[in-house]
């Protein structure tokens, strides 16, 4: 028995879309960090050390517009003074949130 079934006709492969090349005047590069100004005033500070931790464990972590910075306590720290001044007042916030819940753990203040 002879094959009866038609070949199919050759056909021509499109041609392939490609996107148009960019010039140098249209391509984005990534933007670098911005550089500390040189008129940044920076400070050196130390955050205490925690009597409740480990010594193994004595690290500061705070989060300041989306960035989690981890500082080891009880050494000398050498930053920005806007950075160092909200590392400073949130550690005055937790200071006085241990004092007030000593005094309420010890009885000699009553909540209201």
């Amino acid at each position: 028995m002879a094959n009866t079934a038609k070949k199919p006709a050759a056909t021509k492969a499109a041609p392939k879309k490609t996107a148009p090349k960019k010039t140098a005047e249209q391509m984005s590069l990534p933007k670098a960090p911005d550089p500390v100004p040189p008129e940044t005033d920076f400070v050196d500070y130390m955050i205490p050390l925690d009597p409740d931790r480990e010594p193994t464990d004595q690290f500061f972590e705070y989060n300041i517009n989306g960035v989690t910075y981890r500082h080891r306590r009880g050494v000398m720290l050498h930053h920005p003074r806007k950075h160092a001044e909200a590392i400073l007042a949130k550690l005055d916030k937790i200071s006085k949130a241990r004092e007030s819940m000593s005094a309420f753990l010890n009885m000699t203040k009553k909540l209201n």
